[in-house]
């Protein structure tokens, strides 16, 4: 076996990239690739990246159809019995609705753009190894050729946004983010340096001031944190006179720091605020648009023309180094990727798995969910809020407020101590991952379990991919998650029947299959 390279895995950004409009031969739909990006730090700590323009896949299938296996499928299969075939990801369905002999179920879906009941092949008892997640799959293949570098220390950075509250009745909601982003400040760890993005606000007469002596301001506050944390700490100020700049700065400053984790507490508030924010701008501001479209065109791919005011916010939110990339043959393409924050807001705080996915080579991680998921088992706290957590852990608290004071009011009466209190925010997010280090947590479960970090407290997921290259690795093939539903209710069912229906009339007469399949509950059973 050849020797492995180094590479510490960071992220994997899964892309669905449209190749067509004309549609496919079956359906006339569009057509997709699922592209994807790999970042990682190879033996000297440069960030790397790897692109797959389309991704393959592996599946097996039984190869005895008449052994007792292709009836009750059992959980792990010796590898010799199986046909293992490698496959584009975008063409799986129908590749095994070929092999198990259920195209007409699987065409019939596909063909209506119904993807997820289409899926439902992955429960065929023919059928091992071909539901992993490609992200997962990726990472899988990506261990096979690396190594990480126990000697790694991850780049880390930390963010916070506050909004100017003036003239808005109670909190603000992040999907309709109705209130500016005056400040935001992001720490990074690798050069002990705030970076502070200021929106400045011509009617704020108390800001004004200290925007005139900011080196002064920046004196008081590293005096105030090597008093009260030991800690030497440099600064960087920014200041904007529109808020579409600012927060486009932001992103393109977390893009030149590099870090490998970019965390904020409760993070979906201050990801999506921010790409809300800066769509609604964007749309706002026509000669934006034409500027913005005059000095960057497209390439010749599928879209062409100029950009919408949506693809314009995107592009401002991802890194722009990583959005031109060649297929396999060697030709350009763009990749149009829109940014999400993945939102369980229904779910407890402990059992949440929230992500904010932007083309780029950071993974941007909530750092209050992620306690929480860690200490699930210790019992659920009475309040997760960032100044409780902080007390507990720390013994430390944010600023606090003096009487008459309030988040509201304080940029309008004390701009410099609203500015210190963004800045305090940040400094304990830093302190806290410093004392536990649960992204190091994360990082290794992910390289142990080849499972995404967003994912790896997911135990369905990460343990059976944990699980599958185990089996792998002793020469048996793991089957499909049979306890899943996919698609709407009854489809599942449904395609079971199906292929009771077409099931052999040796198979129905085998004592076996009778057992399995006497009664249509014990399917899968």
């Amino acid at each position: 076996m050849a020797e492995k390279k180094i590479g510490t895995l960071i992220k994997v950004v899964p892309i669905k990239r449209q190749i067509a409009d004309r549609g496919d031969s079956k359906s006339g739909n569009p057509v997709f690739y699922d592209s994807l990006l790999l970042y990682y730090r190879d033996k000297d700590g440069k960030k790397q990246k790897i692109f797959e323009p389309r991704a393959e896949i592996p599946y097996s299938i039984i190869i005895d159809k008449e052994c007792p296996e292709a009836i009750s499928q059992p959980m792990f299969i010796e590898a010799d019995k199986v046909k293992t075939t490698l496959v584009w990801s975008d063409e799986l369905y129908n590749e095994l609705g070929i092999a198990t002999g259920t195209s007409a179920f699987v065409d019939k879906y596909l063909m209506a753009r119904k993807i997820s009941e289409a899926k439902n092949v992955l429960l065929h008892p023919w059928v091992y190894d071909a539901d992993m997640d490609i992200g997962d799959r990726y990472i899988q293949k990506f261990t096979e050729e690396y190594e990480p570098d126990i000697g790694y220390n991850l780049h880390k950075a930390f963010f916070d946004i506050e909004c100017d509250l003036d003239g808005y009745i109670g909190f603000p909601d992040e999907d309709l983010a109705p209130c500016p982003a005056c400040l935001i400040t992001l720490f990074d760890q690798k050069t002990m340096t705030f970076h502070c993005h200021i929106l400045k606000n011509p009617k704020n007469k108390n800001q004004a001031k200290v925007l005139a002596d900011l080196p002064g301001f920046e004196k008081y506050v590293k005096d105030w944190i090597k008093t009260n944390d030991g800690l030497d700490v440099n600064f960087q100020f920014y200041v904007y006179d529109n808020e579409l700049e600012e927060i486009a700065e932001f992103f393109k400053n977390v893009h030149r720091i590099d870090p490998d984790f970019c965390c904020a507490w409760n993070a979906g508030y201050d990801c999506k605020s921010l790409q809300n924010r800066l769509k609604k701008l964007v749309n706002r501001d026509k000669n934006f648009q034409a500027i913005f479209n005059s000095e960057h065109k497209k390439i010749a791919d599928i879209k062409n023309g100029e950009y919408t005011a949506d693809e314009i916010a995107n592009y401002l939110i991802c890194d722009e180094r990583d959005r031109m990339q060649t297929d396999s043959a060697g030709f350009p393409l763009e990749l149009f990727f829109i940014p999400y924050f993945k939102q369980e807001k229904e779910k407890n705080i402990v059992d949440r798995t929230e992500a904010y996915m932007i083309l780029d080579g950071t993974v941007w991680q909530d750092q209050m969910g992620l306690y929480a998921s860690i200490r699930k088992t210790s019992g659920q706290k009475e309040s997760y809020s960032l100044d409780a957590i902080a007390g507990e852990e720390l013994g430390k608290e944010k600023l606090p407020f003096a009487p008459g004071e309030t988040i509201k009011n304080l940029p309008w009466i004390n701009f410099k101590k609203f500015l210190h209190y963004n800045i305090v925010d940040v400094l304990r997010l830093y302190q806290l991952e410093s004392k536990n280090l649960d992204l190091d947590m994360i990082q290794r479960l992910s390289e142990i379990t080849n499972t995404r970090k967003e994912k790896v407290f997911k135990k369905t997921i990460s343990l059976k991919n944990f699980v599958s290259k185990f089996a792998r690795d002793s020469g048996f093939v793991m089957a499909d998650n049979r306890n899943a539903r996919y698609g709407e209710d009854g489809v599942s069912q449904m395609f079971k029947n199906n292929f009771i229906k077409h099931k052999t009339e040796i198979q129905e007469n085998d004592p076996v299959y009778k057992e399995a399949f006497g009664k249509k509950e014990n399917y899968g059973a």
